[in-house]
């Protein structure tokens, strides 16, 4: 019977038309906790070791990045982002717990790193209270049907020489858009929810 917002501080998501939408259809928002890399395995676990891994390294183009990061995770134990999850203990307690904190919760979704048995059995023995992400449905992402749907029926039958031209159409696209594109992107999600109700969970556009 209620619309729950996952809400971040992207600059879309924050704009004046985004926000006065949220309130007028009465969204209940849930705020994401304040950043901190301190505190986010994937920062210091993951891109700090990993800079410091291609440090000095030069690179001809994206290709020769990119293989050199698959190959650094390929090169990492299959422990590796447990071992991250166990470093956030001691995180929280010289930061977190300090403001009267005393509990850890993990906002987890399914990619593979965090569903692999090690990550798993390592949450449930420190004992993480989860909150489970709700299933996935391109049905009901706005970035999905509202942004990357027509930015394709936009770029369809165009060619492009190398990547940043390729950025160039997009920043381009998105820039054309209206002030009111993303708060009309959350307006049709009301009427996507309901169809998603009255087809119980099917999909929307049946």
């Amino acid at each position: 019977t209620s619309i729950h917002d996952d809400h971040d501080n992207a600059r879309p998501h924050m704009a004046a038309a985004t926000l006065d939408t949220i309130r007028r259809l009465r969204f209940q928002i849930l705020q994401h906790p304040p950043y901190s890399s301190d505190l986010a395995p994937s920062d210091y676990h993951v891109v700090g070791p990993l800079k410091d891994a291609l440090r000095g390294r030069r690179f001809g183009n994206d290709d020769e990045v990119e293989e050199a990061v698959h190959s650094w995770l390929k090169a990492q134990p299959k422990t590796f982002f447990s071992d991250g999850i166990k470093k956030l203990v001691q995180r929280c307690e010289k930061n977190a717990f300090k403001n009267g904190r005393t509990s850890i919760h993990d906002d987890h979704d399914n990619a593979r790193p965090h569903m692999a048995a090690a990550t798993l059995d390592t949450i449930r023995r420190l004992r993480f209270q989860i909150l489970q992400h709700p299933p996935y449905s391109s049905d009901l992402a706005p970035s999905d049907y509202h942004v990357v749907g027509p930015l394709k029926d936009a770029l369809r039958g165009r060619r492009f020489g190398n990547d940043d031209e390729v950025k160039e159409a997009v920043h381009s696209w998105l820039k054309a858009q209206p002030k009111t594109f993303f708060s009309d992107g959350i307006k049709k999600l009301v009427q996507r929810c309901e169809k998603s109700i009255e087809n119980k969970g099917d999909y929307v556009e049946k």
